[in-house]
């Protein structure tokens, strides 16, 4: 690894022996892990995980502020690679010089590594843009070191800082969801491919479970939660990024968080910020729910 490489994680009442378990593997792997925090519970323990830079942000101010105030303290500190995990995050050192060692290539802007399902073993897609716009599908080509693709999450990402000088921070006006795909098709627009190193494998859960319904298998989030999953693909539209790919993003969202709303224990739950979040993207009303609604 030739670069100055901080890591960022944004945390909000994490498990602390986890997370101090990934700051060090972060600092074993020459790193410096940087944690923006907001405003968990028991900051203090955060504060003693030994050899981080922690940002208390005293509050949820959404995952895209926090990662821009991580990303900004990295930069100030000279970092040359700024890498991104979630606090829940599985890594080891070898995933991270993996990563790291993909960039001595000065080709390579973006590494990220292929995102395993942590229940089943398989590998996530990550994402091209096809002739029609809309996301394809990509699976990782074991016979190849690395796979270029349009767009991949954040958790695991490792960007060059000029990158950051080039596209820009992420967009907060998201506050959480779709934060990473807006970033990524601003990289593409700016002729920045994503690299995902085939032999950087990282188990991930999406979602807090997956419930299948009918034919669809759909990711369950917490109501809150699902409101910003489905006002957030409104709000697509206005970022520029194409109709038939808004459309692509919305139609899921808004079909499969809706299955959640005939959900036996929590229906009434989801139904409040399902058509909450119906009414506010058709509005364009972005940032945090709480901006525009009192949270019950």
């Amino acid at each position: 690894m030739k670069y100055k490489t901080y890591i960022v994680i944004v945390s909000l009442d994490p498990d602390i022996a986890h997370l101090r378990a990934v700051a060090e593997c972060i600092t074993s792997a020459g790193c410096v892990p940087v944690i923006a925090d907001n405003g968990s519970k028991d900051v203090r323990s955060i504060q003693e995980i030994p050899g981080c830079q922690l940002i208390s942000l005293g509050e949820n101010t959404g995952i895209a502020h926090a990662q821009n105030k991580g990303i900004e303290c990295a930069l100030e500190n000279g970092a040359e690679v700024i890498g991104f995990f979630d606090q829940d995050s599985t890594a080891d050192v070898a995933l991270i010089r993996t990563l790291t060692a993909a960039l001595d290539d000065d080709n390579i802007k973006i590494a990220a590594p292929v995102s395993i399902d942590a229940k089943t073993g398989e590998a996530y897609p990550n994402h091209r843009v096809g002739s029609n716009g809309r996301l394809v599908d990509v699976y990782p080509d074991g016979r190849e070191a690395f796979t270029q693709v349009d767009v991949s999450i954040s958790s695991g990402t490792f960007v060059k800082r000029e990158v950051f000088a080039k596209v820009g921070l992420f967009d907060e006006s998201f506050f959480i969801d779709f934060v990473d795909v807006e970033w990524c098709l601003r990289c593409r627009r700016a002729g920045i491919p994503i690299t995902i190193v085939n032999a950087a494998r990282m188990p991930h859960s999406i979602g807090e479970s997956n419930r299948k319904i009918g034919p669809l298998t759909v990711n369950v989030h917490s109501p809150y939660r699902t409101y910003y999953k489905v006002r957030n693909a409104f709000l697509l539209s206005s970022k520029g990024l194409g109709r038939s790919f808004s459309f692509s993003q919305l139609l899921p969202a808004v079909v499969q968080n809706g299955l959640l709303i005939f959900d036996k224990q929590r229906g009434k739950e989801y139904r409040k910020y399902y058509f909450q979040a119906i009414k506010d993207g058709l509005k364009k009303r972005d940032g945090k729910y709480e901006q525009w609604h009192n949270r019950t």
